[in-house]
């Protein structure tokens, strides 16, 4: 788990620094929440609207929240991404499937062993209960 966790880790952060190299400063990748059409800057009203603007991918740390969505499965601005961008979308689409899937191999691997280990438990103490001893080993 660890390990897998490690490699699920640096994949997040090198798609990301990838995500802001390709695509800080994108116009595409703008967002204005305050102003009427929030994709739009040209929408914007006054000076405070228009500072609400910023871009998506204008730093890492809001590249990696873009990733991690990616990383899940889900790709909602791939048609704003620059050429680089999308590039790294395809890759995170497959590196993605494999983290993903191999991080929810070990967990529902290692619930299967709590959960035999737990019935184990049960049927020992179930045994002692009734009155019969377990078999010894040797």
């Amino acid at each position: 788990l660890a390990s897998s966790s490690i490699a699920a880790l640096a994949v997040w952060l090198v798609c990301s620094s990838l995500y802001y190299y390709f695509d800080h400063g994108n116009p595409t990748m703008l967002l204005c929440p305050r102003c009427e059409d929030p994709s739009d800057r040209e929408s914007c009203r006054d000076d405070h609207e228009l500072d609400s603007c910023y871009g998506r991918m204008d730093t890492i740390p809001s590249a990696m929240y873009f990733c991690l969505i990616n990383l899940f499965g889900e790709y909602p601005l791939m048609g704003e991404h620059s050429l680089g961008g999308r590039c790294v979308g395809v890759f995170i689409a497959i590196a993605g499937t494999g983290i993903v899937g191999i991080t929810t191999g070990v967990l529902g691997n290692g619930f299967a062993e709590y959960v035999a280990e737990v019935k184990a438990g049960r049927k020992a103490a179930k045994s002692d209960a009734d009155g019969y001893a377990p078999l010894a080993a040797g």
